[in-house]
């Protein structure tokens, strides 16, 4: 095994490893984290292997591929859980230290973020298990509140394109047909089925057109990232790094 420190260790690689070796029963990984040590994590990987080495393929009437990938899943999390527990000595320490840029640095926001940093070191994080989107991912691990997740995605919608100026341009919907669809709606009362989706329940547009659009729309949008770098929330180089965790976290959550 490499030479491991839990400076390199993020929160999410220990938590996604506790999960690999613990499963999901235990509600609250971190307090059981805080508490493991050298013989209990063992006894747990010893117990996980029981059900994902290879060599059991004909005992647990199970794909030999499959349980090497189980296997080698298995191993890794138990020598990243083996690192925190051996250099912490049972303390788990994860790498929550926001990186603020210097140029932000101003005397009001030292003082904002030096309550930030100590409460980040201490804080217990929940993650749902499900894939997830930088915005949410910033706020479950309390980098940015509820208000300005809201005001975050308030910005990002505000500034991308509408979907019917993308139709009309691509003359898949004409100015006539999208006040027909605009005038059908308000009839209607379906002001909670977004444009597009209403467009194609309609008939005005196919399910290929509906998704071309709506792609075009998103691809246009600016990144949440670029509102909280603008308003001195988050630094470019955190956003970087949650960018790379929240991958990591969404690959898990595919393997599962």
């Amino acid at each position: 095994m490499t030479d491991t420190t839990t400076d390199k260790l993020s929160s999410i690689q220990i938590v996604n490893a506790f999960y690999i070796l613990f499963g999901y029963s235990i509600s609250n990984p971190y307090s059981y984290l805080s508490t493991l040590n050298t013989k209990s994590l063992k006894a747990a990987y010893r117990k996980k292997v029981f059900t994902t080495h290879p060599d059991r393929a004909n005992i647990l009437n199970k794909d030999v591929d499959d349980l090497y990938r189980s296997f080698i899943k298995t191993t890794s999390a138990y020598n990243t859980l083996k690192t925190a527990v051996n250099l912490q000595k049972s303390k788990i320490v994860f790498n929550r230290k926001p990186v603020y840029s210097k140029k932000t640095e101003t005397k009001s926001y030292k003082r904002k973020t030096a309550g930030l940093k100590k409460k980040f070191i201490s804080k217990n994080i929940y993650i749902p298990k499900r894939n997830l989107k930088i915005g949410e991912f910033l706020y479950y691990l309390d980098y940015i509140s509820w208000k300005t997740l809201i005001k975050s995605i308030s910005w990002q919608r505000s500034l991308r394109p509408v979907v019917g100026q993308i139709a009309l341009n691509w003359k898949i919907l004409s100015r006539k047909e999208i006040k027909e669809i605009l005038e059908q709606r308000r009839q209607e009362n379906s002001f909670k089925i977004k444009f597009c989706e209403f467009a194609f329940k309609k008939k005005y547009m196919s399910s290929f057109e509906k998704r071309a659009v709506l792609g075009k729309q998103q691809s246009l949008q600016k990144p949440i990232g670029t509102y909280l770098i603008q308003n001195n929330i988050l630094s470019a180089n955190l956003i970087d790094q949650m960018v790379d965790e929240l991958n990591a976290h969404n690959q898990m959550v595919v393997n599962l």
